[in-house]
């Protein structure tokens, strides 16, 4: 027997089997049960204990997909997935490894040894991927606002967030992935997610934000966009915006800066103008001086 089959049938028996659904009587035509899956894990479907077990997908329309044949004790016809498993002692349908294409609506048809009909279900099945890398960053807005937010992956995301102040903790009702802070919240603060087959959760101190730093209401906007940006492209910490006095003097000393080096590079220019042109003149005085000496001394020979 295959060796995840035999780890099923441990598990039903013991009945402590992670991803366990049970299909039964609650699942009927007219109320159908809702399940979920965690995706990339095993599943296990508890069919009822009838002879003869008739298990399909449902396509759009009246179109079906035939999983499990079961009757005499004998296995008819299985789906042709290596994931679909069956253990016959049991009646427990595996899904090795929860995929996507697994969800759907289901049907299961039951009759006993005489052929009579014991009841029709009805499921509907959901993969879910599970909650994982949950991460809580801040940035502060001003000295007396912070954005708190929270990122993480997985399907069908619930955030709900606590606040521990002197060791109380205190629930927030907030649901969304920011939180907006005020200057007298600190402590930690903890971000929990959750969905229907997994939870996760991150806790983070809360520092106080500088006195200095005062920004505008439309830079703070922009911080918040900032921040929901995280989601896509994972968690970001943003620095605070620097004041506008500060952006000011930045200002000022750059435009300083430029005036001086602007004059430095003119007096360059002017010096070395300057001796371009001493060393041309010095250059034709001697080339004259030279030819003055010349006629002289051929004079003074020609006598």
């Amino acid at each position: 027997m295959d060796m995840l089959v035999l780890c099923g049938v441990l598990l039903m028996f013991s009945g402590s089997a992670e991803g366990l659904i049970t299909v039964d009587s609650n699942c009927t035509s007219n109320q159908p049960c809702l399940f979920y899956g965690a995706l990339g894990r095993p599943l296990y479907l508890q069919l009822p204990s009838e002879s003869e077990l008739k298990l399909r997908k449902n396509r759009s329309g009246t179109t079906t997909e035939t999983i499990l044949t079961f009757k005499n004790q004998t296995i008819r016809h299985k789906h042709p997935d290596p994931r679909w498993q069956f253990v016959t002692e049991n009646r427990t349908m595996i899904i090795s490894r929860a995929e996507k294409n697994h969800s759907g609506n289901y049907s299961l048809d039951t009759f006993d040894s005489g052929g009579t009909d014991r009841g029709k279900y009805q499921f509907q099945l959901i993969i879910e991927a599970e909650v994982s890398s949950v991460k809580v960053t801040y940035s502060c807005l001003s000295s007396v606002d912070r954005s708190v937010y929270c990122s993480s992956d997985g399907d069908q995301l619930s955030f709900s967030w606590t606040l521990n102040v002197d060791s109380h903790g205190h629930r927030l009702t907030d649901g969304n992935r920011t939180l907006l802070l005020d200057k007298g919240s600190t402590g930690t603060i903890s971000c929990s997610v959750e969905n229907h087959v997994s939870r996760g959760s991150q806790t983070i101190d809360l520092q106080e934000c500088p006195e200095s730093t005062t920004i505008t209401r439309t830079s703070a906007a922009s911080a918040v966009s900032t921040v929901n940006l995280a989601r896509d492209n994972g968690p970001t910490t943003v620095s605070p915006v620097l004041p506008v006095s500060a952006v000011s003097r930045c200002t000022q000393q750059d435009h300083g800066f430029r005036v001086f080096v602007s004059v430095w590079l003119f007096e360059v220019i002017v010096l070395v103008s300057l001796l371009v042109g001493a060393f041309y003149i010095y250059t034709r005085i001697y080339k004259k001086q030279r030819a003055a000496e010349g006629k002289k001394r051929e004079l003074e020979e020609a006598l």
